[in-house]
């Protein structure tokens, strides 16, 4: 018998202490690259931004790649970058992206704090984000956070135009 779940933490004591856990990481980027071109002849800057949009699984990448996904996931990029910017309002913003699912949403902009976050901190700078030496590192860890949070909450009866409203005003603060 096989019991599969993405979140181990959330099953009881008694089921985890009686199963074997099997580990499925990922595959590095090169490998994921490589599949993409391989099965479907999708190759550099289209591939490198499915795997991102995707989260790194070239599976999600792919399913991506068949839909409007990925111009999608670059819209918020390009949404994100506008407001610190203080070239869009968050209103504005709020009014073009909330269209999107939810906890899809939720999850890209809990990504793209992560990726602000490393580049804060010395890692490799994402396209859309020019200056990320300016950002506050704790703000940006607490925008992730709150990210997630509101990912695990998209399911419930929460108004979620006023959660995306209102985190887009705090990421706006960081232009200050």
């Amino acid at each position: 018998m096989l019991l599969v779940s993405h979140d181990r933490a959330r099953l009881p004591v008694t089921i985890r202490s009686r199963c074997q856990d099997i580990g499925v990481s990922l595959p590095n980027r090169r490998t994921a690259l490589d599949w993409l071109e391989a099965s479907g002849g999708i190759a550099g800057d289209a591939a490198e931004q499915a795997l991102e949009a995707g989260g790194g699984s070239p599976l999600k990448a792919r399913e991506m790649l068949d839909s409007d996904l990925v111009e999608q996931y670059q819209g918020v990029q390009i949404a994100l970058s506008g407001i610190l910017k203080r070239q869009q309002h968050t209103s504005a913003v709020a009014a073009q992206i909330e269209s999107l699912e939810a906890g899809i949403l939720w999850k890209w902009l809990s990504m793209n704090m992560a990726s602000a976050l490393k580049a804060r901190l010395g890692g490799p700078v994402p396209r859309w984000l020019e200056t990320p030496g300016a950002l506050d590192a704790r703000m940006l860890a607490g925008l992730q956070k709150e990210a997630d949070r509101n990912r695990m909450m998209s399911g419930s009866a929460l108004r979620q135009d006023l959660l995306l409203q209102e985190w887009l005003i705090k990421w706006s603060e960081l232009a200050n």
